[in-house]
């Protein structure tokens, strides 16, 4: 009987957004590769640090009807944001990316720049987390960066929540009702207070 279960496969919620997963999967399989949707499949070449802020924005924003949290967002051809924010207020939208750039970003300067330009030009704020290795490398007329100082994934513990909070500040400058925004900010703050990348890095990657 024990065999049987083992091998039956189930309905699992996804583990990063908690709504039921079309495709079943049996409880081993769930367990060793925590289960997802296919909205929030880890997409390759996707860093620890990429998706462990991705999981804390969708976490804390995924109950709201008029925000959109998107991974691996593609703005044009092959392009993409890491993570792509859309808030509409009255059928206005507004836009938010942060880019995770990791080491290999040290090559790829200019097209790092031009998508900032690309950014400026779309009325996107865009944040970079920049990896250890790229902290002697300037992007031009950029300074939307969170410098990652360390290789240790605890320090995610504190940029996630500076991230957050930049995000916070960018909102207070929307045309948002003042209920509506408290109601957001609240959740966001409940999120700072409670990253933990480590506790959580099984559901995360």
């Amino acid at each position: 009987m024990i065999t049987i279960l083992y091998h039956r496969k189930w309905y699992f919620l996804c583990a990063i957004c908690d709504k039921p997963i079309d495709t079943p999967t049996t409880v081993y399989n769930a367990i060793i590769n925590s289960s997802r949707c296919t909205q929030h499949k880890i997409k390759p070449g996707t860093s620890f640090a990429e998706m462990a802020i991705f999981f804390s924005f969708i976490r804390c924003l995924s109950k709201f009807p008029y925000i959109e949290v998107s991974h691996k967002y593609k703005y044009y051809r092959s392009r993409e944001f890491d993570i792509f924010i859309i808030v509409t207020i009255n059928d206005v939208q507004y836009f938010f990316a942060v880019e995770v750039d990791g080491k290999h970003h040290g090559n790829t300067v200019q097209k790092d720049m031009e998508k900032n330009q690309y950014a400026a030009n779309n009325k996107i704020h865009l944040e970079r987390i920049r990896d250890l290795e790229l902290a002697d490398i300037e992007l031009e007329n950029f300074n939307n960066i969170i410098q990652r100082t360390s290789t240790d994934k605890k320090e995610l513990n504190k940029i996630i929540p500076e991230l957050l909070n930049r995000f916070i500040k960018w909102l207070s400058n929307l045309n948002m009702e003042n209920e509506k925004f408290k109601k957001l900010k609240a959740s966001i703050i409940k999120e700072i207070k409670n990253v933990d990348v480590i506790r959580d890095e099984k559901a995360i990657f």
